[in-house]
């Protein structure tokens, strides 16, 4: 028999299968969430925003702040990596960031920012473990709390499952719609923005080798002769991408408009994945359970699928902290090994992408390396971020800088900061770099850089909370209409 829940997490609007990658999981509930028609009574111009909805929703909203919710950390969690992720975009073609203090011995390595820690500031695929950790933790999340009721429900004959399997079902159904439809609607605003000429615009510095010595170089787009192969280039990088989900390539592809949409596929493929090995916990006691789940975690471990292994870890996290008690779910003083657990997450979180053999710290670890789980640095991003997220779940001391209200609103614009960064930087950010540097052949000065990068930062966010307001929220909306049309009531 399983121990009594804990005081179950408040309902919202959206479940918690709606938080994807850097995705919002939830649609805030207050009357700070934009309002827009519902799905069934929108019609084409209800879709174009007015003058005033392009200006930030924090300066035309003067509601309340959401309430803080149990998971609020989470969306925190969320909005600091898909912040993070920008820095990294803007800067991993300037200088190498893979590289941490003291790598190969090179003095042009030990600089401050390369230290333990402090480079995750610029580094992308820590950030990208955090978001796949998180996805696997919104996503069982629910579907782990209607199992616990089910098992408080049973008798000796059966186990009711109908509400798990309708949501596991609803799950699928949404999952595909909510990861591309944004995804699409991001696509054609950069096929505008090549006709339109920007991409030719900014071109000169985007292949300046000077200003961006590293390669491979992340191109723009090539501008086709005309609208209609350009659309057709369109049409076949979309089809590929949306493909690439399940079996034309495991990471995700080359999406040519946007190079940092490989995730999505990825996404969108561990969803499923996940999704599908919810189904037997219906049937598992909870003790089973972690069993099921540490035999998954040691088969991809062992197989070197880092992105199931964080989906699967995610898991568990949701799995744990559904079973601490009622009092320490909602106390306020964390666990006496915090300190070090964070300490040491951070530490490991931190291994660098390349040259971790010759790496101060980094090189004792790099013979620890798990042989078959391929590239060192996943194996021990995916550990480190794990300890770290686990720590952070149950400490309230480290929850409340990222319920803070900067966090909480990063974490609501986070999908739309994700997908606008790319086409920003590639416009105002590197026509940024071309006004401010100009055609000189010299490396860019460190107060060309924060410039550049503060403009940048500050448009992605414009962007990400328009995208937000105006396709992220009908985007679940839409979601869910189709699975309530598709799955029949019961």
């Amino acid at each position: 028999m399983e121990p009594a829940s804990p005081r179950p997490i408040a309902r919202r609007s959206a479940t918690p299968t709606d938080g994807i990658l850097p995705f919002p999981t939830t649609t805030p509930t207050t009357t700070s969430t934009p309002a827009f028609p519902s799905a069934q009574s929108e019609t084409w111009h209800s879709l174009l925003p007015r003058p005033r909805d392009l200006l930030p929703s924090f300066i035309t909203s003067s509601a309340t702040p959401s309430k803080i919710r149990s998971t609020s950390w989470v969306d925190g969690l969320r909005g600091l990596a898909a912040f993070l992720v920008l820095i990294f975009h803007f800067t991993y073609r300037m200088t190498n960031t893979n590289l941490a203090w003291g790598a190969n011995d090179d003095s042009d390595t030990r600089v401050l920012w390369r230290l333990p820690v402090l480079r995750l500031l610029s580094s992308g695929s820590a950030m990208v473990s955090l978001f796949f950790l998180i996805s696997g933790y919104a996503l069982s999340l629910r579907p782990l709390q209607l199992i616990r009721a089910a098992h408080r429900g049973r008798t000796e004959s059966r186990v009711p499952t109908s509400d798990v399997t309708r949501h596991l079902a609803s799950a699928l159904i949404r999952r595909p719609i909510r990861l591309f439809v944004p995804v699409v609607f991001s696509a054609v605003l950069i096929f505008m923005c090549v006709r339109l000429g920007l991409s030719d615009w900014t071109r000169p510095v985007a292949e300046n080798k000077s200003i961006f010595p590293i390669t491979p170089q992340e191109t723009h787009v090539e501008t086709k002769s005309n609208i209609f192969l350009q659309f057709a280039h369109l049409f076949t990088e979309l089809r590929d991408l949306m493909h690439n989900a399940f079996w034309e390539n495991f990471l995700g592809g080359n999406f040519e408009y946007d190079q940092h949409m490989w995730t999505i596929p990825v996404e969108l493929r561990s969803s499923c994945l996940l999704f599908g090995s919810l189904i037997p916990c219906i049937f598992m006691s909870e003790d089973v359970r972690y069993w099921y789940w540490a035999g998954l975690i040691g088969w991809t471990v062992d197989g070197g699928n880092w992105q199931m292994c964080l989906f699967f870890t995610g898991a568990v996290v949701a799995e744990w902290n559904l079973r601490q008690p009622q009092e320490t779910a909602t106390g306020s003083a964390s666990p006496p090994e915090t300190p070090l657990l964070l300490m040491l997450s951070l530490l490991i979180l931190s291994y660098p992408e390349e040259h971790a053999e010759t790496t101060p710290l980094y090189r004792y670890l790099y013979a620890l390396t798990y042989p078959s789980f391929g590239q060192d640095f996943r194996f021990w991003q995916c550990l480190g971020g794990g300890v770290l997220f686990a720590t952070i779940s149950v400490s309230p001391v480290l929850k409340r800088p990222l319920e803070s209200a900067l966090m909480q609103y990063l974490g609501r614009i986070s999908y739309g900061l994700y997908l606008m960064h790319g086409p920003v930087i590639h416009t105002v950010g590197f026509g940024m770099i071309g006004m401010l540097h100009g055609n000189s052949e010299a490396e860019l000065s460190t107060m060309e850089y924060f410039i550049a990068l503060a403009v940048t930062s500050a448009c992605s966010i414009w962007a990400g909370d328009i995208w937000w307001r105006f396709v992220d929220l009908r985007a679940i909306a839409w979601a869910r209409k189709a699975s309530e049309r598709i799955l029949t009531r019961q």
